[in-house]
């Protein structure tokens, strides 16, 4: 069963001190309003899953751009981060 992370969550990481919650991508699901907490109070959200240590953010980030260079709907965002993640992980 997969982990919940919730804008509780962010609050209480950042209320006790926290900058940067770690998360295992692969099975941890994030509200899109634990990450917009998370921008508002400045918790880098990094999903150790990935490769390097990349940051939800960046990986976001990187995501978007790759989007705006394709066709539009011919890939989805799911499928651009898999093979992002799989390339970083063959480095």
């Amino acid at each position: 069963m997969k982990k919940l992370i919730s804008e509780q969550q962010i609050r209480e990481a950042r209320e006790a001190g926290r900058f940067r919650l770690e998360y295992d991508g692969g099975n941890t699901l994030l509200t899109p309003q634990a990450q917009t907490v998370a921008r508002e109070l400045q918790v880098e959200l990094v999903d150790i899953s990935a490769p390097a240590g990349l940051s939800h953010g960046d990986m976001k980030r990187v995501v978007e751009k790759v989007l705006e260079q394709l066709p539009s709907s011919k890939y989805s965002r799911a499928r651009i981060e898999e093979v992002l993640k799989e390339v970083l992980r063959q480095k």
